[in-house]
C-alpha cells in the first residue's frame, strides 16, 4: 500500500544481532526466539520456522524443508537435492524479506554437520540472486539453540533493536482496541477483489496516520488487513486473504456493527465495498 523504495532496502542484520556471522546467517540463543521473532515481524520478513530436532535423517530434513516452505513438486531438483533452490523459490513471490530460522539447531548439527552446513552454505550462495532480482528479495537465516554455544543477545543491544521502529505498522504500535461487537460480511460470488502476489508486499506493511487529516491506520497480521480508526484506534473493518495462484483472494469481511463505536455508513455502501474502496485508496495515495 506504498511503493517508498526506502521499504525495499535490505535491512542490515546487525540491528538485530550485533553478533552477525556474516550478512545473511547468525547463531542465536534460544533464550531470544521471542525476541528474534519480535524483530523479524517488525522489519517486514516473512518468517519459516523449521524445527531442527525432526530434521535429523535425509528424509526428515527433506519433509520439513517442503511443508514449511510449501516447496511446489521439483522445487528439490532432478534426483533430489538436499536443499530446494532458493532463488527459485523465492524470487516469484510476494515476499521481498524472508528468514529461515532454524529451531534446535545444535540437534540438527549433531544429527550431521554436513546437512547443516547444506543449508547455510546453499542459503548464503542464492541470498547473493536473490539481492540481485528485479524486484530483490533479502534472505537470512538464522540458527537458534541453547547458550552458550548459541550466543544471546545483550540486554543494551535488544534495547536499541526495540526502540527502532520498522516499516511495518504493529497494532501494538498504535494502542489499537479490541472490536466491541464484531459481525461478519456475508460474501457472495460477486464480492470479487484480489491483490496481486506482487502488490501484497505493499499492502501487507500496512499504514500508520501520520496526521490529523489521516482517519484510518492500516494493520495487516495473518493475512487479515484491519483498518483502525485514527481518532481512538478502534477496529472498524478487516477483510481476511487466502493465498491463490493468481493472488491473495477476499475470502472474509469483518466489519463493527456497534454502532457506538462506529456508525457503518449503510446507505451508501456495504461492508465489501467500504473495505475494497479503504484498500485502493491507500494504494494510490
Amino acid at each position: 500500500m506504498t511503493s517508498n523504495a526506502d521499504q525495499l532496502s535490505p535491512i542490515d542484520p546487525a540491528v538485530i544481532s550485533p553478533g552477525f556471522v556474516n550478512p545473511v546467517c547468525n547463531a542465536v540463543a534460544d533464550g531470544d526466539l521471542d525476541y528474534l521473532h519480535r524483530q523479524l515481524v517488525k522489519h517486514h520478513f516473512v518468517i519459516h520456522e523449521l524445527p531442527g530436532a525432526e530434521m535429523y535423517d535425509a528424509h526428515g530434513f527433506r519433509f520439513h524443508l517442503s511443508r514449511v516452505l510449501q516447496a511446489p513438486d521439483g522445487a528439490f531438483g532432478i534426483g533430489g537435492a538436499l536443499v530446494p533452490d532458493w532463488y527459485e523459490l523465492f524470487a516469484a513471490r510476494a515476499a521481498r524479506r524472508v528468514a529461515l530460522v532454524v529451531r534446535d539447531a545444535d540437534r540438527l548439527i549433531e544429527s550431521d554437520i554436513q546437512r547443516a552446513m547444506t543449508l547455510i552454505e546453499s542459503a548464503v550462495r542464492d541470498a547473493e540472486r536473490l539481492r540481485s532480482h528485479t524486484p530483490p528479495t533479502q534472505l537470512l537465516i538464522f540458527i537458534v539453540g541453547p547458550a552458550p554455544a548459541f550466543r544471546p543477545v545483550e540486554p543494551s543491544a535488544r534495547r536499541r533493536a526495540e526502540a527502532q521502529r520498522g516499516p511495518r505498522a504493529l497494532a501494538s504500535e498504535i494502542g489499537a482496541k479490541a472490536w466491541s461487537k464484531p459481525a461478519e460480511f456475508d460474501l457472495r460470488p460477486h464480492h470479487q477483489f484480489t491483490i496481486s502476489n506482487a502488490a501484497w508486499y505493499y499492502a501487507s506493511l500496512g499504514r500508520r496516520a501520520t496526521s490529523p487529516e489521516e482517519r484510518w491506520h492500516c494493520v495487516e497480521c495473518d493475512d487479515t488487513i484491519t483498518f483502525y480508526r485514527a481518532a481512538d484506534a478502534a477496529p472498524c473493518i478487516a477483510g481476511t486473504f487466502a493465498r491463490t495462484t493468481a493472488g491473495m483472494q477476499l475470502v472474509g469481511v469483518r466489519y463493527e456493527s456497534d454502532e457506538g463505536v462506529y456508525h457503518f455508513p449503510w446507505d451508501g455502501e456495504d461492508p465489501f465495498t467500504l473495505f475494497r474502496r479503504l484498500c485502493e485508496w491507500i494504494e494510490r495515495d
